[in-house]
């Protein structure tokens, strides 16, 4: 269906800057044009003449050129190109990884000795960001301690070595458990992983 709607309208070319011969990069400001429909395909028409666009009859200019049995007072010189905007295509997932570890200072580890509970989740591959959630009820006997600095008290502390993950902030749940087992904690994250990107 026909469109009205201009993204430039008469921007007027210096064709003194243009170097004969050459060519040179303008930049243009252009309007913003409502897009009901992005995954759609669009017609795009460009057209560039040496006079402003033509103003039919009646009618809303719409970038149209000459046509052979025009008016005389139409385009003398320019050209119009109609050019067919498809969609981008559309992004995939990648895979997720996720790994867990124990980093000890001693072996054997004794009930009472303070460990590192690792656990690093990873994005390979795919083209756009993925939704992810990490969510891991920790195995009694392991109990995260708070780590206390100019901030605050922490009991997870999030890093991404890649960049592209957000938040970096994760929560340690209480998971009750029936009588006589004890209440186990719940490491909880959830946000975005860019393409490649990993959180830990």
């Amino acid at each position: 269906q026909a469109s009205y709607e201009w993204i430039v309208q008469n921007y007027i070319v210096d064709m003194t800057a243009v170097p004969a011969g050459g060519s040179l990069d303008f930049t243009v400001n252009t309007e913003k044009v409502l897009n009901s429909t992005p995954g759609a395909k669009h017609w795009l028409r460009f057209t560039l003449s040496e006079t402003p666009a033509v103003q039919p009859s009646g009618a809303l200019a719409d970038g149209r050129g000459p046509h052979p049995s025009a008016n005389p007072d139409s385009y003398l010189f320019g050209e119009t190109e109609d050019i067919l905007q498809t969609p981008p295509p559309a992004g995939q997932d990648g895979t997720l990884e996720l790994q867990k570890r124990v980093i000890t200072t001693a072996e054997p580890t004794e009930w009472i000795d303070y460990v590192t509970y690792e656990i690093r989740l990873r994005h390979n591959g795919g083209t756009q960001p993925v939704q992810a959630q990490i969510r891991d009820a920790l195995p009694y006997p392991l109990i995260v301690y708070p780590t206390i600095d100019g901030g605050g008290v922490h009991y997870v502390n999030v890093t991404s070595t890649t960049g592209g993950a957000t938040p970096l902030l994760a929560s340690l749940d209480i998971k009750p458990n029936p009588v006589p087992n004890p209440p186990q904690q719940v490491v909880n994250w959830q946000g975005s992983l860019a393409p490649d990107a990993e959180v830990t």
